[in-house]
């Protein structure tokens, strides 16, 4: 949110489960409004926002709440409005390190090796979403799909 509102944007609202991190946030960017509450259920009003992101936030929901936060999304985006969300990457997971190696150096292999060691109970069911079928079923037509390691970065827009 502070990215967004560094780069410009005139009102740019954050939205998180925790009280702790919106406090500190709140500190070092008092001109974000920040709001408590989950992606699956924001509280915000229709078509609130031209633009939503979100930063390394699906795979960590567990998969039966997924439809609901694209739901919410595009309940709460314009038409025509954009959504830009980045996650790890799959190929971290299903590449083989030569092939990492090769594509993108020590990184590739550092992101592999990272990616087996730590433990993310909902990462693997969110590599196996169909991103587009996904994005379709809620009224988003996808614009781009980046994909690359550490990270995917995934842009749509709402269909209006």
């Amino acid at each position: 949110a502070g990215a967004l509102q560094q780069a410009g944007i005139a009102e740019v609202w954050g939205l998180d489960p925790s009280p702790y991190l919106l406090k500190h946030a709140a500190h070092d960017w008092p001109c974000v409004h920040f709001v408590q509450g989950i992606a699956e259920e924001t509280g915000f009003a229709d078509a609130q926002f031209n633009a939503i992101t979100a930063c390394f936030l699906l795979h960590e929901i567990p998969p039966r709440y997924l439809q609901q936060c694209f739901s919410e999304w595009a309940r709460i985006l314009q038409p025509g409005g954009l959504l830009a969300f980045c996650e790890p990457s799959p190929l971290q997971l299903t590449a083989s390190p030569l092939a990492l190696w090769r594509s993108y150096g020590w990184r590739g292999v550092y992101f592999r090796y990272l990616a087996r060691c730590v433990y993310e109970p909902f990462l693997t069911a969110w590599h196996q979403q169909d991103i587009t079928a996904l994005l379709s079923q809620h009224g988003f037509e996808l614009v781009s799909h980046d994909l690359g390691v550490p990270m995917r970065h995934v842009l749509a827009r709402k269909r209006g």
